[in-house]
């Protein structure tokens, strides 16, 4: 895949049919909600709609042909789904059978290549994989009892797979191919070993730390470089929750005293800096989401009530892009591409339905 170039972004955005397509009714503050979702047409609204907690969705991804993969609810059990950003091709890619088979949280690549945890066993997680077409499903890494689940895959347009194993109840970073080869432990660092992203190049990012404090880690997917990139000093001043893009940039929650804010650093180390400060309790920056291009998308609370805003690596036009109204109108687990579209959870009366933005470069 071609690395893309870094650059400053003039993002001017609009919802795209705010306030000219027939057939939308804003009924949320700053968000515009499309009675008739047009398949094969970007424009922004509800893609999936949960009627009750039972249907709900959860924990999207996409990757950069707007292609989504994401927990989707079926009664008390959660199925593996994707749709496209458009609106077409919704479908279930892995249904589970009964309460010790659930599936989720996916990483999806350009290829169509989907990993995600796989419940194979009541309470054990295991590593799965299959196609868009569900042709090929398979277990990467199985694990034999709950002390050796794994926990939040990434994968990148290559193939490689970096995710969280644990062994005898310590959690550990692991690494393998699509293919089910080269598996290996690279990091086995105490208590904090979480959330990894990576990136294109084969270079990880993820929490790492010991006696319950998280900073940011970064090791190649070879095992060299293996290095602490944004060090935590205490309980109240962790780093967690990292996102990479293909250029190094780092996006993740830092924490000041106690409050939870955006932050952005090199992997190199370099250009450390927050992008949006948390002045109270109550007003957190979480869950960050950055693209080749440099813009971030991440969670912003104002009074404990979670809007999805965007900002650019280099910390300006910063906006609320999808705005919650209410504690059972909230947005999460903003999930940005390099097609500058936005799929995210919005709830509808405190259920988790998925949603989705077009962005438009004014320039």
């Amino acid at each position: 895949m071609t690395k893309a170039k870094r650059k400053s972004i003039p993002f001017v955005f609009i919802l795209i049919g705010l306030f000219f397509l027939a057939g939308c009714d804003q009924r949320r503050n700053n968000e515009v909600v499309f009675e008739d979702f047009e398949a094969g047409d970007i424009k922004g609204g509800i893609l999936v709609q949960a009627s009750e907690n039972s249907d709900a969705s959860s924990f999207p991804d996409m990757n950069d042909e707007g292609m989504i993969a994401f927990g989707c609810g079926e009664g008390v059990l959660t199925s593996l789904c994707v749709i496209h950003a458009n609106g077409s091709g919704h479908r279930v890619i892995d249904r589970a059978k009964n309460n010790t088979d659930n599936n989720w949280h996916p990483s999806i690549n350009n290829d169509g290549t989907i990993v995600y945890v796989c419940e194979t066993g009541e309470n054990i997680y295991s590593l799965c994989l299959t196609d868009i077409d569900a042709s090929n499903i398979k277990v990467l890494d199985r694990a034999a009892s709950n002390a050796e689940a794994v926990w939040a895959p990434a994968m990148n347009n290559n193939g490689k797979i970096a995710y969280t194993c644990r062994a005898e109840n310590l959690n550990q970073l692991c690494v393998i191919n699509a293919d089910g080869s080269g598996k290996q432990v690279l990091a086995e660092v105490g208590d904090v070993v979480a959330f990894p992203s990576i990136n294109d190049e084969g270079v990880i990012v993820y929490e790492c730390g010991t006696g319950g404090i998280a900073s940011i880690c970064n090791i190649h997917f070879d095992g060299t470089d293996e290095r602490i990139v944004a060090p935590a000093d205490g309980f109240d001043n962790q780093n967690t929750h990292p996102h990479i893009n293909n250029e190094g940039w780092v996006a993740y929650e830092c924490a000041n005293n106690s409050l939870t804010e955006l932050c952005v650093i090199h992997v190199d180390g370099t250009g450390e800096k927050v992008l949006d400060e948390a002045s109270r309790l109550g007003e957190h920056r979480a869950r960050p989401s950055i693209n080749n291009s440099g813009l971030i998308t991440y969670e912003c609370a104002t009074q404990r009530i979670i809007s999805v805003c965007l900002v650019n690596v280099e910390g300006s036009n910063r906006q609320v892009l999808a705005n919650a109204s209410g504690s059972s109108d909230e947005k999460s687990f903003p999930m940005v591409n390099d097609d500058q579209t936005v799929a995210y959870l919005c709830e509808t009366e405190a259920i988790d339905s998925l949603c989705v933005i077009r962005l438009i470069n004014g320039d």
